[in-house]
């Protein structure tokens, strides 16, 4: 222990003769980045900010760069001392540019081609012929590009915007970007991707070179080295401290990035970085020369390059007398050495307890960077690599793994009523009960909030994971005694099996977070097998996603309109506008095909404000050209009454705007909205009452609600439910209690709407019961707008009502 303090002393008073940053005036130096202030470059902010580079004797002005920007000419001319660049570097060193590689940061680079996922069978191949934006002035992408034989002339190039949405929105099929980056954005907007990574076909090169001119090196050799040694320093505490330099970030950095996105960074950057693994800055000679055989083999670097004019070494050899100045201090230092062996001796004692401390230390360091701080489980990071070798394991003894996705069923809720701590305990208990399941507790993994995977690598058969995940579910499900409340919590398993659904760790565990998905759409607390026809599902609710955004835009959604009339007298009182969607490649589209997507997505925020708008424009020229009396029924979402961006109190001004009595209007609700305890629905139904706007309830008999709650909210129509509607017969249960939600609402003040009329029948009991209006095929289906103008003038003008005729008056037609 001693021999290495005396060693790194020897090294300090060698170095003190190099260089010694003056104490008066630091040195001004300007770092110029390759992109935007992010995270990725977190360990220069953080060797400014720490001081590090004060104490190099350096003041440092990091410059960001614009999308596309040259980022070597500005180092090579002096304008900024170092920079930051990709493998490029080699290129721009082959065509007799002067730039030196000082550091590398990436061990492994982020650089990534990207698509929208449409088939998963498909491989690089699959991007030949379609339109992209790339960069190809990145070395990395056109290696890549030729390794794979991709001929880019017959691709379709687009100058690079630097925005996923061009991938989003369809306006290329393929682009370049950073796996750090651009991912976020897309999974921001629950979009299934394709990474098409280079290191797949053997091009795995550094990343986010630190370099400098040979001129700088030349001329302040000092500066570099301690530029290079505090920038380092500075990334060691970034990835150690990731939340404090986002913070600084945000603070000095002028950034359009948001916190979410630069917590994405530090978190994707973790095993590209590698800190607890190599040691930051860490570059090989031999990977470096892999890397030009590669470029070279390729034809894209000259036979003859020079790497180790390329490489800055950061210990040169010196000049003789600089030897001997060196060698008559070492000469002074074994002085010391010899001086200090009888002392050495007598702390072999502590030697050994420092050795432990060092064992203990290593400990600490890899239970922090692969266990969960929380639950003491393997972490995300660990899963990774284990994920990865039971594959591997499996595919040498032709044997099958298992993947388990758990989610907790809303853990948010008690989580944001109970507190974080008690949801922390929550996530403890969850954690010892799988324990208590899994005979192997290093097979379970939290990956974050109330995530889990659990990797089963020996199993007979898939009725011993069905087993075992219904145990799962069992444990879970008993109650939690947490902190004298007793809380309740269940999960939602999806399984993913290797090698029958996939053959890689991204995409096993993608099917599996997809088979979970859609055991919670199922009703939650159940496990679900990933099937192809499931995932085709939801490639369609992610394509349904996708077509939405544009829609409006592009005005693909009409609107129906179906007839509500008095029964007694077959007048058209009422209109109930429906929403149809003429989409490009499924033609007309039926609302329960999209509509609970565009609720779960926001969309449904600015589609119902435009189906309000549209239906309460129409009703205007309707009522001042043809029927003054005409009343408009438009349905609302329970979406739309909790997004805080909602649109609905524009409504009130569009309809003082037209000059439109908001009596005309009748807003439909679900009859489970008013069962929830929501203020915000309260307080717009209360809205909607004061400006004058009629409420009805629809599909009443469904959620039994109570009285109080018709109340409560200052109902005007009941709609009875077509369920109860289409089994109707003299004497059947479902007549008694048509009769007893008419009298009840007629007791009320209600009137009463019945739908899903499809038979004379049907019509003569409900009159006979007192049913005040019905809608339904019996009287008309829901008809374009021109359609419906036509019936509503032939109504108007004959004074005709829709008298159904009886069977013998048909038989006579």
């Amino acid at each position: 222990m001693k021999k290495i303090s005396i060693k790194a002393l020897f090294i300090l008073l060698s170095l003190s003769l190099i260089y010694i940053p003056s104490a008066f005036a630091l040195e001004k130096v300007t770092l110029q980045l390759k992109w935007k202030h992010a995270f990725q470059f977190a360990g220069y902010y953080a060797a400014k900010e720490k001081g590090f580079y004060k104490e190099a004797g350096l003041d440092v002005n990091i410059i960001p760069a614009v999308p596309g920007q040259d980022i070597i000419s500005p180092v090579i001319n002096g304008f900024a001392q170092f920079g930051v660049s990709t493998n490029s570097l080699l290129q721009a060193r082959d065509s007799e540019k002067p730039v030196v590689m000082l550091a590398v940061v990436y061990q492994h680079s982020p650089v990534v081609l990207l698509t929208l996922e449409k088939d998963m069978t498909k491989g690089i191949h699959s991007i030949q012929n379609q339109t992209a934006m790339l960069e190809t002035k990145t070395a990395e992408i056109a290696a890549f590009l030729k390794q794979a034989n991709i001929d880019i002339e017959k691709m379709t190039l687009l100058k690079h915007s630097y925005n996923p949405q061009d991938l989003i929105d369809g306006k290329v099929e393929v682009i370049s970007g950073y796996s750090i980056d651009e991912p976020f954005f897309l999974e921001k907007q629950n979009l299934y991707y394709k990474t098409f990574n280079p290191r797949s076909l053997g091009i795995d090169f550094y990343g986010d070179n630190l370099f400098t001119s040979e001129k700088e090196i030349k001329e302040h050799p000092e500066r570099v080295k301690a530029f290079r040694e505090a920038s380092l320093k500075g990334w060691k505490y970034a990835m150690d401290n990731k939340e404090e330099i986002i913070q600084t970030i945000l603070r000095d950095y002028p950034t359009s990035y948001t916190y979410e996105f630069l917590s994405y960074q530090a978190e994707t950057m973790e095993d590209l970085v590698q800190p607890t693994l190599v040691e930051m800055g860490y570059f090989s000679h031999d990977r470096w020369q892999h890397i030009v055989n590669i470029y070279q083999h390729l034809g894209m670097l000259s036979k003859g390059f020079d790497l180790d004019k390329f490489l800055y070494d950061p210990a040169p050899s010196v000049g003789l007398a600089f030897f001997y100045k060196a060698l008559a201090i070492a000469a002074a230092i074994l002085v010391l050495i010899a001086a200090g062996l009888i002392y050495v001796l007598s702390i072999n004692r502590r030697l050994d307890h420092a050795l432990l401390e060092s064992q203990e230390a290593k400990e600490i360091i890899w239970k922090q960077a692969y266990l969960d701080p929380l639950t003491n489980l393997s972490n995300r990071r660990n899963f990774k690599g284990r994920i990865q070798k039971a594959l591997e394991k499996a595919e040498a003894k032709q044997t099958r793994v298992a993947l388990l996705y758990l989610d907790l069923d809303d853990f948010k809720a008690i989580n944001d009523f109970h507190g974080h701590d008690v949801g922390d305990n929550l996530l403890v208990e969850v954690a010892n009960r799988l324990s208590q399941v899994i005979s192997k507790k290093r097979n379970i993994y939290r990956l974050g909030g109330d995530e889990f995977t659990i990797i089963i690598d020996q199993f007979e058969d898939n009725a011993y994971l069905e087993a075992l995940s219904q145990t799962i579910l069992d444990q879970l499900s008993a109650p939690y005694c947490l902190e004298k409340d007793k809380l309740y919590i269940s999960a939602s398993i999806g399984i993913s099996l290797y090698p029958k659904h996939a053959k890689n760790s991204d995409s096993l565990l993608r099917y599996a977070d997809e088979a979970m998905f859609s055991a919670k759409a199922h009703g939650r607390n159940q496990y679900q097998f990933f099937t192809q026809k499931l995932h085709q599902d939801i490639l369609y609710r992610m394509q349904v996603i996708s077509d939405l955004r544009s829609s409006l835009e592009k005005e693909q959604f009409e609107l129906h309109y179906q007839p509500i009339v008095v029964l007694n007298t077959g007048e058209i009182k009422k209109a109930e506008a429906l929403i149809r969607w003429n989409h490009p490649i499924h033609g007309l589209t039926m609302p329960l095909e999209f509509i609970k997507i565009a609720e779960e997505t926001s969309h449904i925020i600015d589609i119902g404000d435009w189906v309000f708008k549209t239906a309460s424009k129409q009703l205007k020229q309707w009522r001042s050209e043809i029927n003054p009396d005409l009343i408009m029924s438009v349905n609302t979402s329970p979406a739309q009454y909790q997004y805080k961006t909602s649109t609905m109190d524009s409504w009130f001004e569009h309809l003082q705007t037209l000059e439109l009595d908001p009596h005309a209007i009748i807003i439909e609700i679900t009859e489970s909205m008013i069962m929830k305890e929501n203020s915000h629905i309260e307080e717009k139904l209360m809205q909607f009452g004061n400006q004058g706007i009629q409420v009805a309830l629809d599909d009443f008999g469904t959620g039994y609600s109570s009285l109080s709650h018709l109340n409560k909210f200052d109902i005007d129509f009941i709609k009875i439910d077509q369920t109860f509607i289409s089994h109707l017969s003299m004497h059947s249960q479902q007549l008694e209690l048509c009769e007893a939600i008419i009298i009840m609402a007629h007791k009320l003040g209600l009137s009463v709407i019945a739908e899903g009329i499809e038979t004379e029948e049907q019509r003569r009991l409900l009159m006979k019961i007192g049913c005040d209006y019905g809608q339904g095929y019996l009287f008309a289906t829901p008809m374009p707008k021109d359609d419906f103008e036509d019936l509503l003038r032939s109504s108007s003008s004959s004074q005709a009502q829709f008298r159904i005729m009886s069977s013998k008056d048909k038989n006579k037609q």
